[in-house]
């Protein structure tokens, strides 16, 4: 078992070295150094207390494309909770979604999408319409959505799974 404490707070650049020793192994052994990787960015997905909401569908697993914006992407995947929906479209340059949550006095306070990896990774805030609409312009693969509901995420705050296009 690792030493390193995945709660223990680290900078960005902290977790991108612990990432990029993760991606140098060449012997096919699994060192712990990249075990400890792997719990830190598992750590670093749920801070703030965020919950990973569950995937329903994905229509890459079930050639299968169906919702609002059926036919206009190359692949629509859904998650779900208890207080909300999200369903992405990715489309050849972006992606576009919508949040729904089930409770009409519950506001989405904010969407931001997690891009890239290493060098390459950010954190973008999204403009959110008062219909829950959002468009992503471009992004890098992989990426997540982190949603908040009530100020400050105080009705729940929620992030899917990385997403490899």
């Amino acid at each position: 078992m690792s030493d390193i404490d995945p709660a223990a707070s680290f900078s960005d650049d902290e977790l991108h070295a612990l990432v990029d020793m993760a991606f140098d192994v060449d012997d096919g052994e699994v060192p712990s150094f990249a075990l400890d990787a792997e719990s830190f960015a598992f750590a670093l997905s749920l801070r703030g207390g965020a919950t990973i909401i569950d995937l329903v569908s994905d229509s890459a697993l079930t050639n299968e494309l169906s919702g609002v914006r059926a036919g206009g992407g190359e692949r629509v995947i859904r998650w779900q909770s208890e207080l909300v929906d999200i369903e992405l479209d990715l489309l050849a340059d972006g992606a576009a979604g919508q949040i729904v949550t089930r409770d009409d006095r519950t506001a989405v306070t904010r969407v931001a999408v997690e891009s890239g990896l290493a060098d390459d990774y950010h954190i973008v805030d999204l403009e959110v319409d008062a219909f829950g609409f959002f468009h992503i312009a471009s992004a890098s693969s992989p990426l997540r959505l982190r949603v908040e509901l009530g100020e400050g995420g105080e009705a729940g705050r929620f992030v899917t799974e990385w997403v490899w296009r």
